[in-house]
């Protein structure tokens, strides 16, 4: 069966970073990686109106562009009702930024098998209430991995 991966807009920006830590590099090379699966069809991507909202906001109109064209690959498409609502109250008051939590709130209604992210503040909160959340969140370069 085919994994269904939410990459936040952290993790989708991660090639268009500046490439001058190592960490980054590697990242990078994590989220190539599993973008070349979705586009090979192995992997579904699932995508959210939060994630179209977020990626609407950046002034930079080719990191913009870039984001845009990878969410039209997006198979699942999660849109921000009230259960993603009530689901996301829930999960900022664990402590995630409200933006985060409608992003996690989004990848499980989803049944997404995980959010992938690069936001370090995100995955400390997400791993302290792993035991709460409905779905794995971890970094792109630990779901290469496999761990």
């Amino acid at each position: 069966m085919k994994k269904k991966l939410y990459l936040d807009l952290c993790a989708l920006n991660r090639p268009s970073d500046a490439q001058d830590q190592e960490r980054v590099i590697i990242e990078t090379e994590a989220v190539v990686i599993i973008l070349a699966s979705i586009q090979k069809g192995q992997t579904i991507l699932v995508a959210s109106r939060i994630l179209e909202w977020e990626s609407n906001r950046c002034r930079d109109a080719e990191r913009q562009a870039k984001v845009q064209n990878i969410l039209d690959w997006a198979k699942i498409f999660s849109e921000v009702g009230a259960a993603e609502i009530a689901r996301a109250d829930v999960l900022n008051g664990f402590g995630l930024a409200y933006e985060d939590a409608l992003h996690v709130a989004c990848a499980e209604s989803a049944n997404a098998d995980c959010l992938l992210t690069t936001d370090l503040d995100l995955l400390k909160i997400c791993g302290k209430f792993s035991g709460k959340l409905r779905v794995r969140v971890c970094n792109p370069v630990d779901w290469v991995k496999g761990d």
